[in-house]
């Protein structure tokens, strides 16, 4: 069963985990505009196979951020929950924490060590995009939280 781990938001991204626990695909959010372009993510989620399950990170309200962009990016969230249902591919939600714990450990908000981790757990991978000199922090995101999935329905969880 492969695993599609997202992170949601406007920079996030999402990935893609064959059943060995290789990256297959690896993809910053796909945005028309302000907006995650719904069809792009659909045509992904519709190319997996029988069986993929989907992992998205559970998101709440960060202090310092305004009402309008709290909305948005909880709107976009659940956007992406509907696609995905849409999709017919089961969804578990997951917490920064939980999923940190499976993969980089605690990072402290530090997202150079969710990096470094991705890098060294998935040699290949694209988390650095063309044109770009630093690795994706969206990407990284992803790679943990579907590696956590990955974790849970390897042990048959």
């Amino acid at each position: 069963m492969n695993i599609v781990g997202i992170d949601p938001g406007k920079t996030g991204g999402i990935v893609v985990l064959d059943p060995s626990g290789k990256c297959l695909e690896a993809i910053p959010m796909p945005m028309a505009g302000d907006d995650i372009d719904t069809n792009t993510v659909l045509m992904l989620l519709h190319s997996q196979p029988e069986g993929t399950r989907a992992v998205v990170e559970r998101v709440g309200a960060m202090p310092g951020n305004g009402g309008v962009s709290m909305f948005r990016f909880g709107f976009g969230t659940g956007k992406l929950h509907g696609i995905i249902e849409a999709a017919g591919i089961p969804l578990d939600v997951v917490s920064p924490v939980t999923w940190q714990k499976a993969g980089p450990g605690k990072t402290g908000g530090d997202k150079g060590i969710t990096a470094a981790w991705a890098a060294r757990s998935f040699p290949g991978a694209p988390i650095v995009q063309p044109r770009c000199r630093k690795p994706h922090e969206g990407i990284c995101d992803a790679l943990g939280i579907a590696w956590w999935g990955w974790m849970q329905y390897r042990a048959g969880k």
